[in-house]
């Protein structure tokens, strides 16, 4: 998840600048007019690359900056390589404050494609997503994205900063129940460099968003020269000749994002209780739950107390707010496809307990799912299609059965502790939790497990929360303490 929000568009700002005349609104998009490539590579490892392109054209009649995007990616795996490639393009007006008119993605994930459309009509904006054959179409919040924003971004980009200063903004992110996410970007220095024999004038900045960090070196035009996301995808411009010159790559990035266990838990299945001292960045999060026990020992280290799940007595009930958001369908969802809430009917059958209808969605997602990294999927639809996947796609069919069905659900995320005789490792791992009314209860439909055994390590409660990247090839765990039944 983190891969795609770190290829988002960094400069798409809204702003409180003076907005000047349209004529100069106009004058700015025709100097954005050009190409821009750069690749992307992880530990040292090329997995990818980006061209963007802008140019003056007409849409409808109707002049109009048409910026266009194109990438692609090659992560490696055990399963052999996952394959990404998708195309975007904006269209803005070039009058007024140069609002989007219309949004248009194309992507193709392991062979299964999915189109994206987002327009501007008389009354507001409307989403359409086609994948699979299932369509969805809903209407939008305002697009606080526009050409007007981009144009206040650079404007204080390029004038005198301080080191420190920060500029807040909205970008637009349809994948999010709310699209419009806040982002602050901080100025750090200013610097000449030659770039292709050329002095150049760079800024460095750091931009974050949904958690996620990124410390860029950008031109005027908010072009990247080099930078780095989450500490370990990094990016470097180049000519879209040279950086599209790529076909495959042998990186895995499970193995290489692996974290070494000093100490062993022996058999999962006989663990009750683990305490683990965990080191990190300073500013890693680590969530807290009756489950999950966590003491922050100093600057960047932590005693986590890990419990098997079982029933905690004290009730804990949702809050309203948090009760819709957990049963609320998307278009990743797609809770209201019959494919989808038929399937979960006939799986539940006659059992009434979230907990025992949890059970039984659970392991049929684990019987029926081959479980592979190279065969990913947008939404649940297509995990039905082909049956397969990691450890997201099970956890995102598993959360789409049990919203289909009214028990509130969420993905979530962490590490998970295994021996495949190679020494003891925490590897990343998604799973999911429902709440049965008195609390949170972890399943794992991957591992076809409910009430889950001491052996995860929980980072992220919310499938769109990055903050966790930063931890990425920087933690390190000793096993303190094991109590088996």
């Amino acid at each position: 998840m983190f891969l795609a929000a770190c290829l988002a568009p960094l400069f798409a700002f809204s702003g409180s600048f003076q907005v000047p005349p349209e004529q100069a609104l106009r004058a700015f998009a025709e100097s954005l007019v050009g190409e821009h490539a750069y690749e992307m590579r992880m530990f040292g490892n090329k997995i990818g690359w980006a061209v963007e392109t802008d140019r003056i054209e007409e849409l409808d009649g109707r002049p109009t900056l048409l910026h266009q995007s194109r990438s692609k990616m090659v992560v490696g795996s055990s399963d052999g390589a996952s394959r990404t490639f998708s195309r975007s393009r904006d269209w803005f007006a070039l009058e007024g404050d140069g609002e989007l008119l219309l949004r248009e993605k194309w992507e193709v994930e392991d062979g299964k494609e999915t189109v994206t459309r987002v327009q501007r009509t008389p009354t507001g904006w409307t989403a359409e997503v086609t994948a699979s054959g299932a369509e969805r179409r809903w209407e939008v919040p305002e697009v606080k994205q526009t050409l007007g924003n981009r144009r206040d971004s650079l404007a204080w980009l390029n004038a005198p900063r301080r080191r420190g200063e920060q500029f807040h903004a909205v970008a637009f992110d349809l994948d999010h129940p709310d699209p419009n996410r806040p982002e602050v970007t901080t100025f750090l220095s200013v610097s000449n460099e030659l770039v292709g024999g050329k002095p150049v004038q760079l800024f460095e900045v750091e931009v974050a968003m949904d958690g996620i960090e990124l410390h860029v070196w950008t031109t005027s035009l908010g072009h990247f020269q080099r930078g780095q996301a989450a500490g370990v995808l990094e990016f470097e411009a180049g000519v879209p000749e040279s950086v599209t010159d790529f076909e495959a790559t042998g990186f895995d990035l499970f193995q290489s994002t692996m974290v070494v266990v000093d100490g062993t838990l022996g058999n999962p299945a006989t663990v009750e209780r683990v305490v683990l001292a965990i080191e990190g960045p300073e500013d890693f999060h680590l969530p807290v739950s009756r489950r999950q026990e966590v003491e922050n020992t100093g600057p960047g280290t932590w005693k986590v107390t890990l419990r098997r799940g079982r029933d905690w007595g004290d009730p804990a009930p949702l809050e309203e707010a948090e009760r819709v958001a957990s049963v609320r369908s998307d278009h990743r969802y797609l809770c209201e496809d019959p494919r989808v809430s038929g399937t979960a009917r006939r799986i539940a059958g006659d059992s009434e307990s979230a907990v025992a209808i949890s059970g039984r969605l659970q392991s049929w997602v684990f019987r029926n799912l081959r479980g592979v990294l190279n065969d990913n999927s947008d939404n649940a639809v297509q995990v039905l299609e082909c049956q397969a996947g990691d450890c997201t796609e099970h956890a995102l069919l598993f959360v789409a059965f049990a919203r289909s069905l009214g028990i509130p659900a969420r993905e979530v995320g962490g590490l998970i502790y295994f021996d495949r005789g190679d020494g003891p490792r925490m590897g990343w791992h998604a799973w999911a939790e429902i709440h049965d009314g008195r609390q949170w209860v972890g399943v794992d439909p991957a591992w076809n497990e409910v009430r889950l055994s001491p052996t995860r390590l929980k980072v992220s409660e919310d499938p769109f929360d990055g903050s966790w990247t930063k931890a990425l090839g920087k933690l390190s765990v000793r096993v303190v303490e094991v109590e088996r039944r």
